[in-house]
């Protein structure tokens, strides 16, 4: 859109706000905005960023299966809508205990067995894991879900932080693991669930405010934080047939080893550009890769499962490489990344 500039007083340029944009930003006389400059572009951005009048949504959860319910609930939290209302069947399904918090993880720890779950005991086991809402009234087939805590641009950076140390410290005990020491990947699926669970309030965060200082950069970092849940699943998978595999070749180990240096060096640039370490992530890839094709031979059903992982995995890495120079890149400069 376009506005005339108006000139005022002696040496004053003023242009009138969109009115949509002022009445959706619920801004009013003598309110403050912020005002960026970057390069050529003037960014004018809300002092505090306000929820959408209205921004509430209803779930028509009826004849769903809980893990549909989940994905649909789990969608409108992370669209950043402010109450969710939801309605459901009463008939309880059979599910595994617990697994929408640790995937897998009781077949471990213990006997596995199934339990029957009502859809409302399958919605609060979701909302126990996501951030800042909470059900806060219900009845037999209908249930509201509010956010209790306004999420911060402070918390994301901190809560971004914790999803790199969670998946480089997974990577590490896969590595463990695949040198004998399988104990801790007992717990990796909660390790997981965390990982889902802070996810889920990046991309919320993301939806519902932004990156104030860089707004362009917010659609990068929305597919970045979607690609390290993908990661993170696909570790979470290559430790599950660890768990079943009794031994591991030490080629595959080697090249384990490798990728977890990969997803190392990624989590150095993201934070800070290094032009040095990000040639030694493409030139590294295409040693690997040649080395996975000279010294791996999938031979069992689980060592082409390891192989396919991997791959997966290295794909990612590369990936989140290419998304990372695009955040990088600032008015045609690389800068570091503090949003």
């Amino acid at each position: 859109m376009k506005r005339r500039v108006i000139k005022q007083g002696h040496n004053t340029l003023t242009i009138t706000l969109p009115h949509r944009w002022v009445k959706v930003n619920n801004i009013g006389p003598k309110d403050e905005v912020n005002v960026l400059q970057k390069g050529l572009d003037l960014i004018i951005s809300p002092q505090m960023h306000h929820d959408l009048p209205g921004r509430t949504i209803r779930v028509d959860a009826r004849d769903m299966s809980i893990p549909l319910i989940w994905r649909s609930v789990s969608s409108a939290y992370r669209a950043g809508f402010t109450q969710i209302d939801v309605s459901f069947d009463t008939s309880p399904q059979s599910k595994d205990i617990y697994s929408a918090f640790s995937y897998n993880t009781l077949r471990y720890l213990f006997d596995g067995k199934k339990s029957k779950l009502s859809p409302l005991e399958g919605i609060q086991a979701l909302v126990n894991r996501l951030v800042g809402v909470e059900i806060v009234d219900n009845t037999e087939q209908n249930c509201t879900i509010k956010e209790l805590a306004q999420p911060s641009q402070k918390e994301f950076e901190v809560t971004l932080r914790r999803i790199f140390m969670l998946l480089l410290t997974m990577a590490a005990e896969c590595r463990e693991a695949m040198e004998g020491n399988k104990e801790k990947l007992k717990a990796i699926h909660i390790i997981d669930t965390n990982l889902d669970r802070f996810e889920d309030f990046c991309l919320r965060v993301l939806n519902k405010k932004g990156i104030i200082e860089n707004p362009h950069k917010s659609h990068t970092l929305y597919t970045i934080v979607f690609l390290l849940e993908m990661l993170g699943d696909e570790i979470k998978k290559f430790s599950i047939h660890l768990l079943e595999e009794e031994t591991i070749s030490p080629e595959m180990t080697a090249v384990f080893g490798r990728i977890q240096k990969q997803l190392e060096r990624f989590h150095k640039i993201f934070y800070k550009h290094d032009r040095e370490t990000t040639l030694k992530i493409y030139a590294e890839e295409m040693k690997i890769r040649k080395l996975m094709k000279q010294t791996i031979s999938p031979r069992t059903e689980a060592e082409v499962e390891f192989f396919y992982h991997m791959k997966t995995i290295l794909r990612l890495v590369r990936s989140l490489t290419e998304l990372t120079i695009d955040l990088h890149v600032d008015n045609g400069e690389e800068e570091e990344n503090g949003f």
